[in-house]
């Protein structure tokens, strides 16, 4: 009772990050091409405008494992703003949601997160990663987002409008994050080398 493997043990659903997506602020950068009524290749897709929503034009694999190709219209959702306007979402086709993006791709429909039960990254993540990843993050602000700037590692140069006050409050939480994921490793290690004796 209790020994190693013991437990209860959830299998880890996919990650939203590794998935295809058609997300409404990717289409919006298309919209000429949209205006004119051409197809944008998104994912593994063909998009298009058409009146009551989008029409998605992809090659899909039925559970009994015929290849198919699809010809579907996502309709639009909208939602009233605070000032006026309206908000625009697609309709998950799956179960009737209202969302931002759909997911699929490499041979499957496109759906909404829920149906394919996607998990996002971050909820993964253990407390010595989420400061990594943090500190990462503000490294890669910090440089304007410019991975050649951060070797991840140190923290970069102060960009040239920035206080030096803000500048050094910064790197101390940077390094204070850094600090947290090194602790965090050391324990993992640790707890690795107590299971293997």
């Amino acid at each position: 009772m209790g020994g190693h493997g013991s437990g209860w043990h959830r299998k880890s659903a996919p990650v939203v990050e590794r998935c295809e997506k058609i997300d409404l602020a990717d289409l919006r950068r298309h919209s000429d091409t949209f205006a004119e009524g051409e197809g944008v290749a998104l994912c593994s897709a063909l998009v298009s405008h058409r009146h009551p929503g989008l029409r998605l034009r992809y090659w899909a694999r039925h559970p009994d494992g015929r290849e198919l190709y699809l010809d579907e219209v996502v309709p639009f959702a909208y939602t009233p703003t605070q000032f006026g306007g309206q908000r625009r979402w697609l309709k998950c086709l799956g179960c009737d949601r209202r969302v931002r993006a759909l997911y699929g791709g490499k041979r499957r429909l496109f759906r909404c997160r829920k149906c394919y039960g996607l998990a996002y990254r971050s909820t993964r993540q253990t407390w010595s990663d989420r400061a990594d990843s943090q500190a990462d993050r503000l490294a890669l602000k910090i440089c304007g987002g410019d991975r050649k700037l951060y070797d991840g590692e140190t923290f970069p140069e102060k960009p040239k409008r920035m206080r030096w006050a803000t500048y050094h409050r910064l790197e101390e939480q940077f390094y204070e994050w850094k600090d947290e994921w090194e602790s965090g490793v050391e324990q993992k290690i640790i707890g690795f080398l107590r299971r293997a004796l």
